[in-house]
């Protein structure tokens, strides 16, 4: 080997002593950075990605890939160690403006330092806001329905952000007690724009259950600045009394006579009492126009002996003392076409009363044969004798398909063909007004309607 060689051999030994000795000392400078983690969750329309990084230097932690098919990218420096990275991916940034669906991401998250990378793909979608209106008295229990809107966000794999910083879905709580449901369709409208503010989405997506639902569906018949009209993505009832409820009259009825505790106690041996008295009772009185029904319900036999035969509904006010079973506001509110730019209307409904919770086979107040009460109240074919409800017991009444308050075709519209032709009915099988809260399947089902 010549002198030359020899130098050139020295040399570049030295080099790599030298290069391994400074590796020792910085420890793991060129270890591969490594991701340990990486998730994702919505903020007001946004998506923050978070990255858990392991490195031995300074990096860098790079988001790319798509929203709705539209190139977006993002980059924010990484410190040493094992750093919990914040990327924000903004979807104007791949200029989506006004948008009118869900935000579909697909992206890849790299982890960069010294010409090294780490990289991991996700997925994730950033819902359309949503509001959630629960039902009648619900001021009566505010945060109720906080836990309905947490689940749901939960099941949707957090398409909402349920519980961040700005969540894009809201519980709309109101005074269902003490306003009409025009002046309600006003306070709902302040929520929409409260949500809206600052968001590249032009439209809303609703969920009423119970009387929320009634609520939604006036703000979205009407037009101009405080109203709902085309701005409705997709509209979900929750056993929506949308064609009234017959126990709502009867209700009002046994109230302004003073039997409705008698009523209701008497339900099934005290089986429904629960059911029937958390929903109507004497703090809810006020509200049950707002659930008189618009379909003939009402029967009674005319003479002792004749079968019943449906009779109007002026008759029934003019002999029961009930007023607006006549002209009850759904009536209005069910003469209004639905709007055709709401892509889709959804009702979900029991079609028959759990009849595991509640200790007793019955069904749901729907079409009826009165002529048992009016019998007790003096009326039609009556004795006249001192009102005494006490041996009525409502669950001979109770006989329809439904939930035990709402009647099956009550929430699908079936008597009212405009909006029957625009619902997708949800069957949920068994279960009771009350229970849509523990219903899973429910959850299921609404979280797959408003993710697509």
């Amino acid at each position: 080997m010549t002198e030359s060689a020899r130098l050139v051999r020295a040399a570049t030994l030295a080099a790599l002593a030298f290069v391994a000795g400074s590796a020792a000392s910085r420890g793991t400078a060129f270890a591969e950075p490594t991701i340990t983690g990486v998730s994702a969750a919505a903020e007001g329309g946004k998506l923050v990605v978070t990255v858990n990084a392991s490195l031995g230097g300074r990096g860098k932690v790079t988001v790319v890939g798509t929203v709705n098919g539209k190139r977006v990218r993002a980059r924010k420096a990484a410190a040493k160690g094992s750093p919990t990275v914040r990327v924000v991916i903004d979807p104007r940034r791949a200029r989506i403006r006004r948008a009118s669906a869900p935000l579909a991401f697909e992206l890849t998250a790299h982890l960069d330092e010294r010409g090294l990378r780490a990289q991991q793909t996700l997925t994730a979608t950033v819902g359309v806001p949503l509001l959630v209106l629960p039902g009648l008295g619900n001021e009566q229990t505010p945060g109720g329905f906080d836990s309905f809107a947490t689940a749901l966000d939960g099941t949707a794999g957090g398409a909402w952000g349920a519980g961040g910083k700005r969540p894009g879905v809201l519980v709309h709580e109101y005074e269902s007690l003490t306003k009409t449901l025009p002046e309600l369709a006003k306070d709902l409208d302040k929520q929409v724009k409260t949500l809206l503010k600052g968001s590249v989405f032009s439209k809303v997506d609703v969920v009423g259950y119970s009387m929320g639902g009634l609520v939604a569906r006036e703000w979205v018949a009407t037009a101009g600045r405080t109203g709902g009209k085309g701005r409705v993505r997709k509209l979900v009832f929750l056993g929506t009394p949308n064609e009234g409820a017959p126990i709502a009259y009867l209700a009002g009825f046994a109230a302004k006579t003073g039997a409705l505790d008698a009523l209701v106690s008497n339900a099934g041996g005290g089986a429904l009492s629960g059911v029937i008295g958390t929903v109507l009772n004497d703090q809810t009185v006020g509200a049950l126009s707002n659930f008189y029904p618009t379909y003939a319900w009402a029967k009674v036999a005319l003479f002792p002996g004749l079968p019943p035969t449906t009779i109007d509904p002026t008759i029934l006010d003019l002999v029961l003392g009930v007023d607006g079973g006549n002209d009850p506001p759904l009536a209005r509110l069910n003469a209004a076409a639905p709007d055709t730019s709401i892509a889709e209307i959804h009702a979900f409904f029991y079609s028959s009363v759990l009849t595991q919770a509640l200790g007793v086979d019955i069904g749901t107040v729907d079409v009826v044969d009165l002529t048992p009460i009016l019998g007790a109240f003096g009326g039609i074919g009556g004795t006249g004798a001192t009102p005494d409800l006490s041996t009525i017991d409502i669950t001979t009444l109770a006989t329809g398909d439904g939930d035990g308050v709402v009647a099956a075709h009550s929430v699908r519209m079936d008597e009212v063909p405009a909006w029957k032709a625009k619902i997708v009915p949800h069957d949920l099988g068994a279960g009771s007004h009350l229970t849509f809260q523990l219903d899973t399947n429910m959850y299921a089902q609404v979280a797959e309607v408003l993710t697509k």
